[in-house]
């Protein structure tokens, strides 16, 4: 199991309830580290953890948690880098193009009475 990023959403009511929700994750086996967000109200766990047992001990003991994202851990560049794509004109090159397909007109004929035939 590779190491990844779980964000659980957690209502944090007071600091007892915050140091609670520190104190589950930090004690599963796996986690490297866990950072508590009060803003978001986001609980972040990075390591080898299992995201739904945090989820479910969680919920179990605070009454309210929801796996928000799992992810990689490692941090990736976020700025792509260009690529160059050349273009190259060859003069002595023959392009072929397709063969235009053959128009056969249709002969109109006409009745000699003048009158349409389909009356």
């Amino acid at each position: 199991m590779a190491k990844q990023k779980v964000v659980i959403g957690i209502s944090v009511k007071d600091q007892k309830a915050r140091a609670k929700a520190f104190k589950i994750a930090v004690s599963l086996s796996g986690v490297d580290s866990a950072c508590i967000q009060d803003e978001k109200g986001q609980l972040e766990v990075v390591g080898e953890v299992d995201a739904v047992a945090l989820a479910n001990q969680l919920r179990k003991r605070l009454g309210q948690a929801e796996l928000v994202s799992v992810g990689s851990a490692e941090k990736k560049d976020e700025t792509p880098k260009p690529q160059s794509v050349t273009f190259t004109y060859d003069p002595n090159n023959s392009y072929h193009h397709a063969i235009p397909y053959p128009y056969y007109p249709y002969p109109v004929v006409q009745d000699e009475s003048g009158q349409c035939s389909v009356m």
